[in-house]
Formats: structure tokens, C-alpha cells, sequence
């Protein structure tokens, strides 16, 4: 295991009301390493984005601590682009805010254009793009930081199978190409295959890790692969048996 970037011990999460305490997270910890692709997957409502949210800090935990190295960025479901600004104005708009120079923005923003593959596309604006593209674009927008750790919470989730596989293979490339950890969070066993070093299958709320696997495959990694059926019918059947013991 390479050096941690992310350590999440023993994460706890409740939400009391003045009527209800419900216990969302029990007792989770994982860590993520160097240029490693940890992917979240569990029964539907298990506390997934609960999860994200908590290891990014936009909630805190009850129980337990997240510690990261460097920078964290997140992706989610929805771009988020601004309708109202070009790829490249989208593309640079956190540098602007932390008011970076025009030409050092212009030289980041074209640079980040060109590993998603949108250079042509500057001047063009959000709804202009397909939904593969404008998540590229919004990948740009994450890489431009330069973060460590990127958080994915089912990015490419309402995408058409096309769009979708040809963003899964994008995303192995980057990580090839560019020294990035990603937590990534999706309902669907394939794609967790496709993507994840480690699967880690949460249970039914309260939410902890029923089991790890290790995907041992080579990359790239296509979802038509019949290497990757062994694990997608393991874990399949894991969250099957999951939703059943608690129903």
C-alpha cells in the first residue's frame, strides 16, 4: 500500500430531531492511497452521499476524524457549469476568485483543456456541449486546483452507457497521466469494477463496510471485459444478500 493520502477512522454519523435519532454511519474507516481509485458502493439510501459529504467536510461526523494530504476537489452528478460564462471562463473561475493573473489563468486554463480534450471548445458555452462533455469540462474546472484527492459522487451517473464508458476510460488515463487519488461514489457494481483498485460495499443503514475487494485486473479496463464478471457477480450478489437480510 502506497503512502496514504486520505485517512477516514471510524466515522459515525447521526441526525437527531427533536423526534427521530437516526444513526446513518457506523464505525467506518478506509484509507486511500497515491494515485488510488477507491470506489463506495452499497443499497440504495445506505448513507453513500452522507459518506461523501462528511469526508469532504461539507458535514461533520459525530464519531471519528478525516485526514487528507494536500488538496481535496469535488465532482458531483450535476456539472454545475454557468450557463452564462464560456468553457474556458468555467474552466477558470476558481483561479479568478483567488485572483491569479489573467495570464496565468489563460496558460492553466488552456493547458486543462487539452487533457480533457476540449481545447476546441474555449468559446463555446454549456449549453452547447453534451453531457459528456460539459463533465469534462467540469473535471477541468476540478483539476485546475491541482488537487490531491478528488471526490466523485456519481459523476457520470446520468449519462447514456455510450457517454458513460467513454468517461470511464478517460478517467483511467488521467490517472496514468496525473498524480491524483479519487474516492468515487456510484450505485453501479461495473462501474465500480471498471474504476476501483478497491470496491468497498457498505451495508444498509447504519451504514459500515460488510466487505472489501481488491480489484486485481490491469488497466485500461472496458466494461465488456469478461475479466471483470467474477467480481461484478461477487459483489452483486454481496449487495443482493445485503438488502435482503435487512428487508
Amino acid at each position: 500500500m502506497s503512502l496514504a493520502k486520505l485517512q477516514v477512522s471510524n466515522i459515525s454519523k447521526t441526525f437527531t430531531t427533536k423526534k427521530n435519532r437516526t444513526e446513518v454511519l457506523q464505525n467506518i474507516s478506509f484509507t486511500v492511497g497515491s494515485r488510488e481509485v477507491v470506489c463506495l458502493i452499497g443499497p440504495s439510501g445506505c448513507g453513500k452521499s452522507t459518506l461523501f459529504n462528511v469526508i469532504s467536510g461539507l458535514d461533520q461526523p459525530s464519531i471519528g476524524t478525516v485526514e487528507h494530504t494536500g488538496r481535496l476537489a469535488m465532482m458531483f452528478q450535476d456539472p454545475a457549469l454557468l450557463p452564462w460564462l464560456t468553457v474556458e471562463k468555467n474552466v477558470g473561475f476558481g483561479m479568478n476568485r483567488q485572483q491569479y493573473s489573467s495570464q496565468a489563468i489563460n496558460q492553466a486554463v488552456q493547458r486543462y483543456l487539452k487533457i480533457v480534450a476540449l481545447e476546441q471548445f474555449g468559446q463555446a458555452y454549456p449549453h452547447e456541449l453534451s453531457g459528456g462533455m460539459k463533465q469534462r469540462a467540469a473535471l477541468a474546472r476540478t483539476l485546475i486546483i491541482e488537487p490531491n484527492i478528488i471526490l466523485m459522487d456519481e459523476p457520470f451517473s446520468a449519462l447514456d452507457a455510450q457517454t458513460r464508458e467513454r468517461l470511464q476510460q478517460f478517467v483511467q488515463t488521467l490517472l496514468h497521466d496525473y498524480p491524483v487519488s479519487i474516492v468515487f461514489v456510484t450505485h453501479d457494481v461495473r462501474e465500480a469494477v471498471v474504476l476501483g483498485d478497491r470496491v468497498l460495499v457498505l451495508t444498509k443503514r447504519p451504514a459500515h463496510i460488510r466487505n472489501e475487494y481488491i480489484i486485481d485486473l490491469p488497466r485500461p479496463r472496458r466494461s465488456f471485459d469478461p475479466n471483470l464478471d467474477s467480481y461484478v457477480r461477487s459483489i452483486t450478489e454481496q449487495l443482493q444478500a445485503e438488502t435482503l437480510l435487512y428487508s
